[in-house]
């Protein structure tokens, strides 16, 4: 539709995603069916992302906290804080909702005001139990998009929503751990840079300091994906870009740090639901924009 409204998959390809925003587009809504798994790694971005999910199954891994998602739940990811969800294959949708708070500033300081009641983002909760008011307030952002004060309008009472939340006794305020999370953010930085060699588990916990067998424990337990998986989900996504870049499927499995090529096609496959041949049909008949095969 436009900038602000997008259709389909688009799980972020880097450990820090980074989106463009602007005054006019201070906020981005993905709406997303779930045809098939949907995993997005951990990562983490300069944005507050809010996860509106209608009648979904899985689990988000939120700043170490394990979160299950089963049918209508509301997740809230303050800026700059690790998260991955798996969701699995269902009927259901999910409304994906970006906000930037330094491009939204010229309209509204919502930090600003969250600061005058003595809180900050970091006090967000991390599961809102308002989906009935979140979800409906997101369709009207959606269908009232060529309405700057209604879609604003809407946009601040979600945040009123949240804020509202901070207060309430139902919700207890999030313990970080700070420690855990600066050791996670080290094993992902370390993993993008050295996907594309023959790198292993073992390698990976000895860069952290962990045998083996703890380190597993502990990345499942902190992401809820097993290393492997996640490491497979880098590669997947950097494929993808290899792909819409140079139209080479063999290009795709061994930049990206595959060794077999039926492997690289069963995990292909798994990940994005379509084989690489069938990927690159739907990226040229998208336009080369991705959208359509994601």
């Amino acid at each position: 539709m436009n900038r602000r409204i997008n259709f389909g998959k688009n799980p972020p390809l880097s450990f820090r995603e980074s989106l463009p925003f602007s005054r006019d587009c201070p906020y981005k809504i993905r709406c997303k069916d779930v045809i098939n798994d949907d995993i997005a790694p951990p990562h983490y971005a300069g944005t507050m992302e809010i996860d509106v999910c209608c009648g979904i199954t899985g689990e988000a891994v939120i700043d170490n906290q394990r979160i299950p998602i089963r049918g209508d739940t509301v997740l809230v990811v303050p800026p700059g804080v690790i998260h991955s969800v798996t969701i699995r294959t269902g009927p259901g949708r999910v409304y994906v909702l970006h906000i930037s708070f330094e491009a939204l500033r010229p309209l509204v300081d919502a930090e600003g005001l969250l600061a005058l009641a003595g809180w900050s983002l970091e006090n967000l909760p991390r599961r809102c139990p308002s989906f009935g008011r979140i979800h409906g307030l997101v369709l009207e952002m959606i269908q009232r998009d060529e309405e700057p004060f209604a879609r604003t309008r809407a946009l601040i009472e979600i945040l009123e929503v949240l804020f509202d939340q901070v207060q309430s006794e139902q919700v207890p305020l999030h313990a970080r751990q700070p420690d855990s999370s600066g050791t996670l953010r080290r094993v992902l930085r370390w993993t993008e840079a050295h996907f594309v060699d023959g790198i292993s588990v073992e390698e990976c916990a000895h860069m952290a300091g962990f045998s083996k067998n703890y380190f597993c424990t502990w990345f499942k337990a902190n992401t809820g994906l097993t290393y492997n998986c996640y490491l497979n989900q880098v590669r997947i996504h950097h494929a993808c870009q290899v792909l819409a870049q140079t139209g080479s499927i063999s290009a795709a499995c061994y930049n990206s740090g595959f060794r077999d090529m039926s492997y690289f096609i069963q995990r292909f496959k798994k990940t994005q639901g379509v084989t690489p041949k069938l990927y690159l049909r739907n990226l040229a008949g998208s336009g080369g924009d991705g959208e359509a095969a994601e």
